[in-house]
């Protein structure tokens, strides 16, 4: 058997005598929308879901791309509470009763409602059945075969603009729409309708969320249609644990500094808080050099090697990162991740030394909120030049083709630094070149 219940408010009315009415004073039915344009600084997931009491909705779910605005559609209803169920019965307005075996009844007052549209939509605005309705015929019925089991939004909408919706749970089967036409005042109709309109709207509680920031939580009722102002969201970073400590390399004695970043049990790696400066007589000159050939160069930011030797030159019990380790370390300052050409993000302001960093004469310090330390160590390019030290900093990763090497860096190429442009950026360049490195622990 068919059984059909209508809920309003998260309260199931009697079979036998259910008559609700969600009552709208525009014309509103199912299908109409709210569009909300939304923007946020980074890639996010936008959540909307409708507050208990208002019903007629399912969840919404947006993805959004860091600083592009994009529309929110959400499915625009408006309902009644069931205190106005004995006024509008007396009144003999619009009502839908629902009754056994696959049938849902719509009385109508003729004098209001001289045809009307009959349409069945999913709780998402999807239109499963329609037709039209005149007080002139002396039967009028829709009907459909095998209707799923789920919630949908009855919707009525009369030649003059007037329109009821109300939501009906089905557990599957056939479904028959059978419409009446009575007496009764239209004007009392109207009146009942919106009352019911202006009482309560659709609202929304949107939460927009993105790994590694902290959420962002509002409310919201929007208008019908584009009427809506375009709603900016910024997040903030909600950074990882970090635990600083030191370790000692035992092939030279030299201490460096290491940082431990955790969040949730989910992610967690430890990195040298410090360029390698492990130049010995075998290599120096073979694949490892200090900046300018000087000692001076290596005290300040530690060594520069050519790929093959930056695959081996880590200490016992650490190794040279892969581009997808310092992609995340990357996402967890901030930026966008191992797959991103770096053109946009906070990681490298964020990972960047307090000291040390100018172009031009021009400071350009970072933050250092982990202690990460990056120094803009510059590199050797592959005819023995040195360059780019002061204002620039790359490392190597063990990602690589046959001929090239990928690696990171932090700075502008381009000489030309922009505060709001702080990515921490990838390359993918010949192997010979020197660059600096940074171990993460096994």
């Amino acid at each position: 058997m068919n059984r059909f219940t209508f809920v309003m408010f998260g309260r199931t009315l009697s079979l036998s005598a259910a008559i609700v009415v969600a009552g709208l004073s525009s014309g509103t039915f199912a299908q109409d929308s709210s569009f909300v344009p939304i923007a946020v600084n980074t890639d996010a997931t936008v959540t909307a879901v409708p507050k208990s009491a208002d019903g007629g909705a399912e969840t919404v779910v947006l993805e959004v791309e860091a600083n592009k605005t994009d529309t929110l559609r959400l499915p625009y209803v408006m309902t009644t509470s069931v205190i106005y169920f004995g006024g509008q019965r007396r009144a003999n307005a619009p009502t839908v009763a629902a009754n056994r075996g696959g049938n849902v009844t719509v009385n109508l007052p003729a004098r209001s409602y001289k045809s009307a549209e009959i349409a069945l939509y999913t709780a998402n605005g999807k239109r499963v059945m329609c037709g039209m309705v005149s007080s002139s015929n002396a039967v009028n019925n829709i009907s459909r075969r095998n209707v799923a089991t789920g919630v949908y939004l009855l919707s009525v909408r009369g030649a003059g603009g007037e329109a009821v919706t109300a939501r009906l749970t089905h557990s599957g089967g056939g479904l028959s729409i059978n419409t009446a036409f009575t007496g009764g005042s239209g004007a009392d109709a109207r009146k009942l309708a919106k009352d019911a309109a202006d009482l309560v709207a659709m609202t929304w509680t949107v939460t927009v969320s993105a790994e590694n920031w902290k959420d962002s939580a509002f409310a919201i009722q929007p208008g019908k249609w584009n009427n809506n102002p375009l709603n900016t969201i910024t997040l903030t970073l909600d950074p990882p644990k970090v635990v600083k400590s030191t370790f000692t390399d035992w092939r030279d004695g030299t201490v460096y500094k290491k940082i431990t970043l955790t969040r949730e049990k989910a992610w967690s790696a430890t990195w040298m808080a410090e360029n390698l400066n492990y130049v010995t007589r075998n290599l120096s000159g073979n694949g490892a050099w200090c900046y300018d050939d000087s000692d001076a160069g290596c005290a300040k930011y530690g060594a520069l090697y050519n790929w093959a030797t930056a695959q081996t030159v880590c200490p016992l019990g650490w190794h040279l990162p892969t581009l997808k380790e310092w992609g995340a370390l990357s996402k967890a300052a901030g930026g966008n991740g191992f797959d991103s050409y770096g053109n946009g993000g906070t990681a490298g302001k964020v990972l960047k030394s307090t000291s040390g960093w100018e172009n031009d004469s021009v400071s350009y310090n970072g933050t250092d909120d982990f202690g990460f330390s990056a120094l803009p160590g510059g590199s050797r390019s592959s005819d023995g030049n040195f360059k780019n030290a002061g204002f620039i900093g790359f490392w190597w990763t063990t990602t690589a083709d046959a001929d090239q090497a990928y690696g990171r860096f932090i700075g502008d190429l381009s000489h030309n630094y922009d505060s709001t442009y702080e990515p921490l950026s990838w390359f993918h360049g010949s192997k010979n070149i020197g660059c600096s490195v940074r171990c993460v622990q096994d």
